[in-house]
């Protein structure tokens, strides 16, 4: 008979320690009955988007469409016939309370479905206890490196299997078993965007906006300085109802066609199911198809066949153009970028002005490029858009 080495025997009573504090932990967060007992009433009666709205407006002002998309996120991970994974990109400028509003929206995800933390690549391999099937992983205003962007590539591209990554840690080889059904919220773009310029990892996500005008930044301002009421009670009650709704399969009642890329039309598709579950419906309706229709006008355009998918930075880049010349300066100084993520949008990760690889250059038509020559200066690159183009 073996006799347990001192640090093992250390290592079991820790263990043994940490399964009775979660246990006991998750006595302390049951519901009531009489929690139990609202949370029924108001699932079963197709009012839990409403529940959840007039609550996050309590703590928020505005950003209701970031609510809905998280929590088409987490009722999407229990419709067991989903057409794809949803994994939300929320882009607006710095400053203006993006962050706070999904965080905000993630209080009404149960607190066993989401990872709201930055992180480092590494920290991953070691959370094997908070990365399980059907998780919700936040990570706000990160640039990852190369190896990072390429794990969160394997989860957007794995999400009905998941996968397992390998990787290098502290020179020793060390797996990552990435389980299915885990989806993304990023708020920047560059986190994962790092090696295509065709836009094919922003394609994954679907991108919801956030606008402020002055009067709304002036309105936000006002509303953090109110006192609001505790939400407690109340995300009990929803933390309740996520128990409740147990995974199941989401009928289409209609056949639908629209003239929109097939990742595109398969996540559309997948709105649809989330939003019929989150109203306790196992077969979708019109009033589904209605919601989603709605909450999309504030998600970045959709594309048809027809169009070009132009990534962020390209978009930003094209937006600014008109039918009188600008130099890349005045590009640069128009849209915020730095001089390199103008040429990238331009020509491509590894192309030049004179043979682009991507970018505008490579996929729109409109688009006209000049080189002025001086014999006192550098060359002059100059980009317009052909006369009524825009």
């Amino acid at each position: 008979m073996t006799t347990p080495t001192p640090k093992t025997a250390q290592k079991k009573a820790a263990a043994l320690l940490e399964e009775v504090k979660a246990k006991e932990q998750a006595a302390k967060n049951a519901p009531t009955p009489e929690t139990t007992e609202i949370a029924r009433k108001i699932y079963e009666s197709g009012g839990f988007l409403k529940y959840c709205k007039e609550n996050f407006r309590k703590v928020w002002f505005g950003d209701v469409h970031i609510l809905e998309g998280v929590l088409y996120m987490a009722a999407n991970m229990r419709v067991l016939n989903a057409k794809d994974g949803i994994h939300l990109l929320i882009i607006g400028q710095t400053q203006t309370g993006k962050s706070d509003g999904v965080k905000i929206s993630l209080l009404f995800v149960h607190p066993s479905g989401r990872i709201i933390k930055t992180f480092s690549m590494k920290y991953l391999f070691y959370a094997a206890d908070e990365l399980h099937p059907g998780t919700i992983v936040f990570s706000d205003d990160t640039v990852f490196e190369p190896e990072t962007a390429s794990l969160y590539r394997n989860m957007l591209t794995s999400w009905f299997t998941g996968v397992t990554r390998g990787t290098v840690v502290n020179h020793m080889k060390k797996d990552l078993n990435i389980p299915p059904r885990v989806s993304l919220i990023l708020t920047s773009v560059e986190s994962v965007v790092l090696e295509t310029d065709d836009g094919q990892d922003e394609s994954r996500f679907l991108t919801l906006e956030v606008r402020r005008t002055p009067e709304q930044m002036k309105a936000i301002r006002s509303f953090i300085q109110e006192d609001h009421p505790d939400i407690k009670p109340a995300l009990d009650v929803v933390y309740a109802v996520w128990t409740a709704i147990t995974p199941r399969v989401v009928k289409l009642h209609k056949t639908v066609d629209k003239d929109i890329p097939i990742r595109e039309f398969k996540r559309y598709l997948t709105l649809v199911q989330a939003h019929a579950l989150l109203c306790n419906r196992t077969t979708t309706t019109d009033e589904d198809f209605d919601a989603i229709d709605q909450f999309l006008t504030y998600s970045k355009p959709m594309i048809d066949s027809s169009t070009p998918a132009f990534a962020r930075k390209e978009a930003a880049v094209l937006d600014c153009l008109t039918d009188k010349s600008m130099t890349v300066s005045e590009i640069v100084s128009q849209t915020g970028m730095t001089i390199f993520e103008v040429y990238r949008a331009l020509h491509g990760r590894k192309g030049s002005f004179q043979n682009p690889t991507g970018g505008l250059m490579a996929k729109e038509p409109r688009l006209e490029y000049i080189q002025e020559r001086s014999d006192f200066q550098n060359n002059i690159n100059l980009f317009r858009l052909r006369a009524g183009a825009k």
